[in-house]
């Protein structure tokens, strides 16, 4: 006897799944940031916390690159999820940048400008790749509107996995 899987064994846990990565980040953990015309951010250590609850700590950055770009650091990299219920690997890319520190004095670049710009700058990517996962993790913050997950039962059913004998 085949083993067919039905959408009915998995899409609940799937769905319980992806409410909690869109449930609403709590409030009392967003900050303002003042230099950027007061976005709304979750702090890099709250948003590890929640990877390493919601993934079980199975979670890793990967392929970091940065480059400088006119008076810029830029910094790309991608953070990888193991998913609990689907049993695969996601991976999302992240983007961040940050002007590079000039001495005030020499106008030149500063002593501490790498090692304190290359780190806000992989920051920012990792906090870019991070809130593509949810609204857990800050994904409608600083938008007008704030889509909500609704589970799709009417698109996505047995019919699709099982295929017709030819």
């Amino acid at each position: 006897m085949e083993n067919i899987i039905k959408e009915s064994d998995y899409k609940p846990f799937l769905d319980d799944f992806a409410r909690k990565l869109n449930k609403q980040v709590n409030p009392k953990v967003v900050k303002i940031n003042r230099f950027s015309q007061g976005a709304k951010y979750v702090p890099i250590s709250v948003l590890e916390s929640a990877l390493d609850s919601l993934f079980m700590g199975l979670w890793k950055t990967e392929n970091m690159k940065y480059s400088i770009e006119l008076n810029s650091i830029i910094v790309s990299l991608d953070v990888s999820v193991f998913h609990p219920i689907a049993k695969i690997w996601i991976t999302r890319t992240g983007i961040g940048a940050v002007p590079i520190e000039i001495s005030k004095e020499t106008k030149e670049l500063s002593s501490k400008a790498l090692h304190k710009n290359v780190p806000a700058a992989k920051s920012y990517a990792f906090r870019n790749a991070v809130l593509s996962l949810g609204r857990r993790f800050g994904r409608n913050l600083n938008r007008d509107f704030d889509f909500s997950f609704t589970p799709d039962t009417e698109n996505f059913g047995d019919k699709f996995l099982n295929k017709p004998n030819d």
